[in-house]
Formats: C-alpha cells, sequence, structure tokens
C-alpha cells in the first residue's frame, strides 16, 4: 500500500482517511511506523549477518568488541 494513497485498502476518500489515520495514531493505535531503505540507492549491494559470542557478557567484553569492530571498519 502506497502512504500517499490509503484509501487503496479502504472505503475512504484520500481527506477521510487521512483524517482518521491521525486520529488513531493520537490515540496510540499504532505501536510505531516502518520505513523501508532500498540498499542499492545507498551503495549497499550485499547484506551481511553475523552472530558474534563473548566469552563473557560484561561491559568491559562489549567495549572491546566495539572497538574491534570499529577499527575493522576503518581499515
Amino acid at each position: 500500500m502506497s502512504s500517499s494513497n490509503p484509501r487503496l485498502v479502504s472505503a475512504f476518500s484520500p481527506s477521510p482517511c487521512w483524517r482518521r489515520v491521525a486520529e488513531m495514531k493520537a490515540q496510540g493505535v499504532f505501536k510505531g511506523t516502518v520505513l523501508l531503505v532500498d540498499p542499492l540507492k545507498l551503495g549497499l549491494a550485499v547484506n551481511v549477518f553475523v552472530h558474534a559470542f563473548l566469552q563473557q557478557q560484561d561491559k568491559h567484553s562489549l567495549e572491546v568488541f566495539i572497538s574491534v569492530v570499529q577499527r575493522h571498519g576503518q581499515k
């Protein structure tokens, strides 16, 4: 559904439909907003998923891990 034309799935014309969406938003009906990014338009042609394990789950270990990842990204 296009965000510019929500009436494609409703019986309302655009103005009443957007008013209803605004009312529902004000009432807290929506839990959030989703924006989908086109990775190709950002020059991101590859997705990488990494699953890392730390020997210890403490603040210091996490800081070391983040530091190593950041240094690696700057090479």
